[in-house]
């Protein structure tokens, strides 16, 4: 009989040990991080990307370094100094003593770069930057240099991919006829030679001739400079 008695002690023992055994393992499961992650919802989250350290594509700066520049005021040399064209905020920062500047924007200034100049014309009652390729009495080729500002985005879900924020090109191409007025133009052969029509015949010929594109920048500086010419 006490024979028996330890028997059923020993197995009750060996019964208890086995259940102990079996929730300290189901509480491993739960608590582990390296068991499979869909029995874990609500208790490992995962962490939300941060992307505030990519920089936005592009740059706000018509010209990427600063420039060696002259700058004039009412048509008479003010001093040399080194400058840059602000796109996004439509101002010249001119760059002295390790410190930047902004110029002030008036009528009568004008900042001379290598190939090119920018001077304050007010067009439809609004006072801008433009900037000037060449500069004659009959017409003009001139560029609003703009660039706008675009967010990033993040995406919503797995499917999505981050859009990095950007500054987008707003470039707009206008000459400038004798009377002042600017008249918007696309770097298309039959729009140009739609405003330049008095003098058609002869300018497709001077394009043809030195193989210029009126699709590119620097080849339609030469077309305006021919066609002041005639």
């Amino acid at each position: 009989m006490n024979k028996m008695k330890g028997l059923l002690m020993l197995l009750t023992f060996f019964l208890q040990f086995i259940v102990v055994s079996a929730q300290d393992k189901t509480n491993d499961q739960i608590t582990s991080p390296t068991n499979d992650l869909s029995t874990n919802r609500g208790v490992i989250l995962a962490l939300k990307k941060d992307y505030s350290d990519i920089k936005a594509k592009g740059s706000p700066y018509f010209e990427e370094d600063f420039k060696e520049v002259d700058i004039y005021i009412d048509n008479k040399f003010y001093k040399k100094s080194m400058a840059k064209f602000n796109s996004l905020k439509d101002n010249i920062e001119i760059y002295a003593g390790n410190q930047s500047f902004s110029l002030s924007k008036r009528e009568n200034i004008e900042v001379i770069f290598p190939d090119y100049r920018y001077k304050v014309i007010d067009h439809n009652g609004k006072k801008e930057y433009y900037l000037v390729f060449n500069e004659f009495e009959k017409t003009s080729l001139l560029l609003k240099p703009k660039k706008n500002f675009r967010e990033g985005k993040e995406p919503t879900s797995s499917y999505e991919k981050y859009i990095p924020a950007q500054y987008l090109e707003d470039y707009k191409y206008y000459l400038k006829h004798k009377n002042g007025q600017l008249e918007q133009i696309k770097l298309k052969k039959k729009e140009i030679l739609a405003v330049l029509k008095d003098h058609k015949t002869e300018i497709e010929k001077y394009a043809s001739i030195n193989k210029l594109s009126f699709k590119k920048e620097a080849d339609l500086v030469k077309i305006i400079n021919y066609y002041n010419t005639l």
